[in-house]
């Protein structure tokens, strides 16, 4: 995928036999070929976390040219102009999290206008909520794709007890961009929400949550929503992974975020280095959802962080709890 411009030498890998050496050859060759979203250095590639080799695959992936296809619309140009288009990272947003769920999508508007990628969402957020037996596996009609999506937006509403309001059924198989967005979105909301009901948090909690941590380490940042413009400088997140994994964050590459470059870089710093967290962090945002300040993505993106930390706390209070009963001084 390397470009003719910067080859990649494999030559030379083949000869480096020091690890480390290896391992900075191949971080070195994809800053050259073009992969900028994720930062991954050779101690990166040595430690081996998962999630954030993952993202560098991902990144390396998205990074590769892809051959043109004879369908109008699908050539470099087109694929420019939607990785500009907010609307189209959203988009990428979604399908990554289906994909999570463990629901393939090829052409997410497409897909959607059946009904079954909605359905199969529903049903592994809330198992037995899909009626399956009144659903058509494979719609051949307007009339069976219209079915499928009411029986989605039902569950929604019903169910889930998600506001759909102008959202119909009709809407999702006629292939409505705006409305499928917003029902998806709706859907990846009510996942947010039930991760934070599981540790007995709502969605108000992240913010003061994250305020809080970050005054543990700069008691000068605080921001009033998710739409805070100050967000744009990627200053208040990376000083809030900071307060939860201060191993993932080094505070000088942390930079004052005051021109738009360097809050781009802070930006893709900080999602960067949310990929550096453990388990319990997954990461749909990118960072131009950072600079561009989308209260949508930047909430699934505090929700990630708030995982990890409550994630460790539970941790350390079950080992302070362990510590407390073995070594009291009482009798056994």
């Amino acid at each position: 995928m390397a470009p003719p411009a910067a080859p990649f030498d494999l030559s030379a890998l083949a000869k480096q036999t020091d690890a480390h050496a290896r391992a900075a050859l191949v971080a070195a060759g994809a800053k050259a070929a073009g992969v900028r979203s994720v930062n991954v250095t050779a101690e990166d590639i040595l430690r081996g976390r998962p999630r954030q080799l993952g993202a560098f695959v991902a990144a390396i992936l998205a990074a590769t040219p892809r051959p043109a296809t004879p369908q109008a619309g699908c050539g470099p140009e087109r694929a420019q102009l939607r990785a500009r288009d907010p609307e189209s990272r959203e988009e990428q947003t979604f399908v990554n999290w289906m994909l999570s769920l463990g629901v393939t999508v090829q052409d997410f508007f497409e897909d959607c206008r059946t009904g079954l990628p909605l359905l199969q969402v529903e049903d592994a957020l809330r198992p037995g909520v899909v009626r399956w037996a009144s659903v058509y596996a494979e719609p051949r009609s307007v009339f069976q794709r219209v079915s499928n999506c009411n029986h989605a937006c039902s569950i929604a509403t019903r169910e889930l007890f998600l506001s759909l309001v102008g959202v119909g059924g009709k809407d999702i198989a006629d292939g409505s961009r705006k409305l499928t967005l917003a029902l998806v979105w709706q859907l990846l909301r009510f996942h947010v929400t039930l991760f934070l009901a599981a540790w007995g948090r709502s969605e108000a909690d992240i913010l003061t949550w994250a305020n809080s941590r970050v005054r543990d380490v700069d008691s000068r940042l605080g921001v009033r929503s998710l739409s805070d413009p100050s967000l744009r400088s990627g200053v208040f997140v990376l000083q809030l992974v900071r307060a939860v994994a201060p191993e993932c964050v080094v505070p000088a590459h942390i930079l004052p975020g005051v021109t738009a470059d360097e809050g781009r870089l802070n930006a893709k710093y900080a999602v960067s280095v949310v990929h550096k967290l453990g388990r319990a962090t997954t990461v749909f945002a990118t960072w131009e959802d950072i600079v561009e300040c989308r209260p949508k993505m930047l909430l699934t993106l505090f929700a990630a962080i708030m995982a990890e930390d409550l994630e460790r706390s539970g941790k350390q209070s079950n080992r302070s709890s362990a510590r407390s009963s073995c070594g009291g001084g009482g009798t056994t």
